[in-house]
């Protein structure tokens, strides 16, 4: 507080003050803005404005940061500096006007202070008095004026130069108060008025001369104000301050502390009654505002979906919110943190352990530890247990005191249930819940980890269901996983709880059994074939599915994929065998596997090296015996192991994608040679060339361009070319279907090639663009010394019934003819009419094949239809 030095007491300063230097005081009584002492100390230290308090010896007691910035000096030096050494001048106040100042508790006016740099600078003050039971404090506000302030004050100390010679220094000090300033007599008129009291109403000084305070007053508190003014006109007070609404010119309240004081007369008697207005409305805003602020703080909290505990520095719980008592009922009656772990049952991650204290996150949060992301399980009483994820902090007052904690509780339970449930899957096969292949190799890991501690026979089972695509291809993938679902329940039922079952990929499981020697290990195996192989249900027709099982025995050091790679190796040899199913790993199946990837190297490059080559295999018509085309066949000339057979290398292009492009080459090759003998043999008419198309080509969405291309590079017309696809694309549906009727739209005929091998009937194939069937060499063959064979003579006869010609492949005997011929079959091809030779080969003697005539006469046309029928 700026106050006369010389007026303040000699008292010397009460023991408590230099705990106001370190410590927020007290609220001062009957304030009910905050209602805590603590965040009145928070916001003094916030506070833009410079603020310093002296006590009654005029000493500094404190200072707030802006105090310290305006000034120059340290917190520490202003507390031993005094009033006098900061202010040029004092205030030049009578004992009237000082015993004024107590009574009203405000001043506000315009000071010079000179800084630590030796600056002079000029600031505004309002001071007031805060009263307290232990002393009475000053406070000054200070702002250092502006540069248009320090005009007007110059421009203020003219006039007031001028007003001077025709003024007394109370008038002046009257007019030019910074607060509303009223004279009136005591029966209520009013005489003067200052120019901030008029500011405040609204009005002219005129206006209100006109008027009197019941005029100037709301409604509400004219009754009030009368009473103050008959108690002052009766001198039975001579000052006093109150609160009252003024009313304002355009009708609304002006909120404002209005100290009243009485002027006497001559003859001592009150006649006037002078008041200071201090208009407050901007402090009340501020009041709501702080208000305001309270209450929507208090609402977010209170509908965070997070739980929010904070505690003060004893442990004593302060406030949860409306999450926080959800998860913590009972919360009223809880002592300390040494029983908040069983109170509120709070336990370890486990579920099982309760917390000690000094793992409770409240609890190290007022320790002075942050928390961050710590787990733990909450079980209310009535047993549903919550996971929660927890972090915290402690909480500090403006000088770094820690005054308490506050931990945010967030609810994890259904995202831990979530991650479970994803960590389960990621392991597991969705169709049969066995572990898959990330979790057997976990598991085969682990038990290589406990054979190093405990040695003991380990072995490792791979089984696949033999022709399982078939019933896919059949019945549609829902009866699929219904049959996998079935032999995944059938290997639980014949194996050990401790075995573990995994389902690797579509149709192949693996099995891991610990703790079992090899020769158990095989009548383990034979017992599995019995219960896989028993029948099964499938579209209410028992099926029985045939299985293969490799077997190989682990050791602690065996690389685990490497373990896996040994044991399919054996299953295939399995599959590979007529008779047992069942096959040990052996090294000579990883050389052959080896030798196999070796070849497939070679495939890959085989076109490049000039290494295959297209033969060609006459077809004859047997209605004329003539020629009527040849089929081209893929033939490999290995540099070191000599001509491999299609049977060995057509079957692994199948299955590495190679014969996507392996049959783009043999297309196009095949399709310009038979335009060149076109060409260059104009008597021979149109021979048709034949084409082997597999399933990959078919599911390759370029195949029509590349067929369409084949035709347009070799100039031949799409009838002349007949592509050969297996029995297997019957079943098919979707693309390679969708692909097949594009090709057959533009003209290339179709046929299906080893017809009778598959699991088609003639049955599907009306609703197919299927213009051929070849009737495969295993039924031709039964054509032996001219005997019947039923299978093919009802072949030709369902073929024709559905508008489609037959081809006779692998025919090799000259008394397989008469058959063929009698029952209508309209093509052959074989070892009889020619091998498969290359085209330099055919070149040489297209004119004699052209030429040659199987025979002179035909089938009688009525003793065929006679046969058929």
């Amino acid at each position: 507080m700026l106050v006369p030095v010389a007026s303040l007491g000699t008292a010397e300063m009460s023991a408590s003050s230099e705990h106001h230097r370190t410590h927020p005081p007290a609220a001062p009584e009957g304030e009910g803005l905050l209602c805590d002492a603590e965040m009145y100390w928070h916001l003094f230290q916030q506070t833009p404005d410079a603020v310093l308090i002296a006590d009654d010896d005029a000493r500094y007691v404190e200072a707030n940061a802006a105090a310290s910035a305006l000034l120059g000096y340290s917190r520490d030096e202003l507390l031993r500096m005094t009033v006098a050494d900061v202010f040029l001048t004092g205030l030049a106040w009578t004992e009237q006007e000082y015993a004024a100042f107590l009574a009203v508790g405000h001043w506000r006016g315009e000071l010079e202070l000179r800084r630590k740099d030796g600056d002079v600078v000029t600031v505004e003050v309002v001071a007031s008095i805060i009263r307290s039971p232990e002393q009475t404090l000053h406070a000054a506000v200070l702002r250092e004026a502006s540069a248009r302030l320090r005009g007007q004050q110059a421009m203020e100390e003219a006039r007031e130069a001028e007003l001077q010679i025709a003024q007394d220094r109370a008038r002046l000090a009257f007019a030019h108060a910074p607060i509303g300033m009223v004279l009136a007599e005591v029966n209520g008129r009013l005489r003067e008025v200052n120019r901030v009291f008029c500011d405040m109403l609204g009005r002219t000084e005129d206006e209100l001369l006109d008027l009197s305070v019941d005029d100037i007053t709301q409604a509400q508190d004219v009754g009030d104000s009368r009473d103050l003014l008959t108690l002052l006109a009766s001198g039975a007070i001579d000052s006093r301050q109150v609160f009252k609404r003024y009313r304002h010119a355009d009708g609304h309240d002006v909120p404002a502390v209005v100290s009243v004081s009485v002027i006497n007369g001559a003859d001592g008697s009150p006649r006037f009654a002078v008041a200071q207005a201090q208009d407050i409305t901007e402090q009340l805003h501020m009041r709501r505002a702080l208000v305001e602020q309270q209450t929507f703080t208090a609402a977010v909290l209170e509908n965070l979906d997070s739980g929010i505990v904070s505690c003060d520095d004893t442990g004593t719980l302060m406030m949860l919110n409306r999450v926080a008592r959800q998860m913590l009922p009972d919360h009223e009656t809880v002592a300390g943190p040494e029983a908040w772990s069983e109170h509120f049952g709070l336990y370890r991650p486990d579920g099982v352990s309760l917390l000690p204290m000094t793992e409770l996150p409240l609890y190290q949060a007022l320790q002075g530890d942050v928390v961050r992301d710590c787990e733990l399980v909450i079980r209310a009483r009535s047993g549903k247990a919550r996971t929660v994820n927890v972090n915290g902090h402690a909480i500090y007052d403006g000088d770094g005191v820690r005054i308490g904690a506050l931990v945010a509780l967030h609810d994890i339970t259904d995202r831990k249930g979530a991650e479970a449930a994803l960590a389960y899957q990621a392991l597991h096969d969705p169709v049969t819940d066995l572990a898959n292949r990330v979790l057997l190799s976990d598991r085969l890991q682990h038990a290589q980890a406990r054979q190093i501690r405990n040695p003991a026979p380990m072995s490792l089972f791979m089984l696949s269901l033999d022709e399982f695509d078939r019933i896919g291809d059949i019945h549609g993938y829902r009866v699929v996983d219904e049959v996998l679902g079935n032999v995944a329940a059938r290997l639980h039922g014949c194996l050990r709880p401790a075995d573990t079952i995994a389902r690797v990929d579509g149709a192949e499981f693996a099995v891991l059994l610990e703790e079992t020697l090899p020769e158990d290990a095989l009548a383990i195996a034979a017992q599995v074939l019995d219960v896989v192989s028993e029948p099964i249900d499938i579209a209410g027709q028992p099926t029985t599915i045939q299985a293969s099982i490799g077997v190989v025995s682990c050791g602690a050091s065996d690389d685990v994929e490497q373990l896996l790679r040994r044991g399919d190796l054996a299953r295939q040899a399995a599959m590979a065998q007529d008779e047992g199913k069942v096959r040990i790993f052996t090294s000579t199946m990883h050389d052959a596997a080896t030798q196999q990837i070796s070849l497939e190297n070679d495939l890959r490059d085989a076109v490049d090296r000039g290494e295959l080559a297209v033969h060609y295999q006459p077809i004859y018509s047997l209605i004329t015996g003539r020629l009527d085309g040849f089929e081209a066949l893929a033939r490999w000339n290995h540099p070191r192991r000599g001509l491999i057979a299609p049977a060995t290398f057509i079957p692994l292009a199948e299955s590495t994608g190679i014969i996507v492009s392996l049959g783009e080459w043999v297309l196009r090759k095949a399709c310009r040679q038979i335009r060149r003998w076109q060409q260059s043999h104009p008597d021979t008419g149109r021979l048709t060339m034949s084409v082997n198309l597999s399933v990959r080509q078919l599911l390759d969405p370029s195949t029509t361009q590349v067929v369409a291309g084949a035709l347009a590079d070799a100039d031949l017309d799409p009838d002349q070319l007949m592509l050969e696809i297996t029995e297997s694309i019957v079943m098919h549906r979707g693309s390679a279907r969708t692909t097949l009727g594009q090709l057959h739209s533009t003209g290339v005929r179709i046929a299906i090639d080893d017809f009778g091998t598959g699991y088609s009937s003639l049955s599907r194939l009306h609703s197919m663009p299927v213009d051929k069937v070849k009737i495969d060499k295993s039924f031709i063959d039964e054509l032996r010394g001219g005997a019947a064979a039923p299978l093919v003579a009802a072949t030709i006869i369902m073929a024709h019934s559905l508008g489609l010609q037959t081809i006779a492949e692998g025919v090799e005997r000259a008394e397989q003819l008469p058959f063929l011929r009698l029952h209508g079959c309209d093509q052959a091809q074989g070892y009889l009419f020619g091998r498969p030779e290359p085209a330099d080969v055919i070149g040489d003697r297209l004119a004699e094949l052209a030429k040659r005539r199987l025979w002179t006469t035909s089938v009688d046309p009525g003793r065929a239809k006679q046969v058929r029928q």
